[in-house]
């Protein structure tokens, strides 16, 4: 498993799940249909799936969902979608493979407060423009809990993923490798903060498949993206091939005040400009393998700094230098333990 060669793949994976999602659910989108309105919950009633929401305003969930053959569109700027603590499910009679919440090229849209569980992919979202998703549970996700491409002013804030990667190699649609991905995001602007990450395995493939289990993927170009107070605590099934964040070729970020305990990874990257201050990586049983990395960042930006981090554990604490991948970078007061 090459993880520099294979993290370079991840957003173009991302992108082109967008991309199908895109045709698929284009082909199937009902007509608009009058919504009832909630008096008591001061919002439009969304009471079954192949849902377009296609004008401004507060909807919401008051009972359980299950996604058919599409989930929900989001194609108008101005919404607030609350899922009041219901679930968006898939049918059992149905593929998984269609997301349960699209996102358009709209602006000011909020997600909040519910559960999606057993889909191929959550949310995915392109374009978006001061987007919100926040207080989400993602549960059996069997690709990615949710994709951001091309998005700005993103807020990622206090989510639970619990579980990313199939159980069953047969349900894995083709070309998808071996990922497993809590959030894929390549945005202008974006803050990961509040989000807890629990069970995400790479996929139950050959060895040779190219994918990791990765919580977060700073995909390549993403600008001035913030990753605090999060935390990855994974189950052992989840550690080998477990990366933390990944960022990507030509992206910047800072990472701060972070947990990360049991994974094989906690931080990887290169060719990136990161700031990666006051994290702790914690291994709890002793490595299985010399691999075992609490930050790997090379070729990166000269501006990038590693630095006030608690690193216990690993077999290789901290890796870090410049462009031409000899010079280290400034890694001041990492406490190795």
């Amino acid at each position: 498993m090459n993880v520099n060669k294979g993290l370079k793949k991840a957003l173009l994976i991302g992108v082109a799940a967008i991309a199908v999602v895109v045709i698929a659910t284009a082909a199937i989108r009902q007509q608009r249909a009058v919504r009832a309105w909630s008096a008591e919950h001061e919002c439009h009633v969304i009471d079954g799936a192949n849902t377009t929401i296609d004008q401004p305003g507060v909807y919401c969930l008051l009972s359980d969902v299950e996604i058919g053959k599409a989930g929900i569109d989001i194609d108008a700027s101005n919404v607030l979608l609350d899922l009041h603590g219901h679930r968006l499910a898939r049918d059992a009679s149905q593929s998984a493979a269609e997301p349960a919440i699209t996102i358009g090229d709209v602006a000011d849209v909020r997600i909040r407060n519910g559960t999606i569980e057993d889909v191929h992919i959550g949310i995915t979202a392109r374009r978006a423009e001061k987007l919100t998703i926040e207080s989400m549970r993602f549960a059996n996700i069997g690709y990615i809990a949710a994709i951001v491409a091309d998005g700005k002013q993103v807020a990622l804030l206090n989510n639970v993923v619990e579980r990313v990667g199939y159980d069953d190699v047969s349900m894995l649609p083709e070309d998808s490798g071996a990922y497993a991905i809590g959030f894929n995001v390549r945005a202008e602007d974006a803050l990961i903060r509040g989000n807890t990450f629990q069970d995400i395995r790479r996929q139950p493939v050959s060895e040779r498949s190219v994918g990791e289990g990765v919580a977060v993927i700073v995909s390549s170009g993403s600008r001035a993206i913030r990753i605090e107070n999060n935390t990855v605590d994974l189950v052992p099934e989840a550690v080998p091939g477990s990366i933390g964040i990944w960022v990507g070729v030509d992206s910047s970020s800072e990472i701060r005040a972070n947990l990360f305990r049991n994974v094989e990874r906690g931080i990887a990257g290169r060719e990136a400009s990161a700031r990666i201050e006051a994290n702790r990586f914690v291994f709890d049983a002793k490595p299985a393998s010399a691999e075992t990395y609490g930050v790997y960042l090379v070729h990166a930006d000269g501006t990038s700094r590693i630095a006030d981090n608690v690193i216990s554990g690993y077999a290789r604490p901290v890796t870090g230098t410049g462009r031409d991948g000899k010079t280290p970078l400034e890694m001041p007061n990492n406490s190795i333990q």
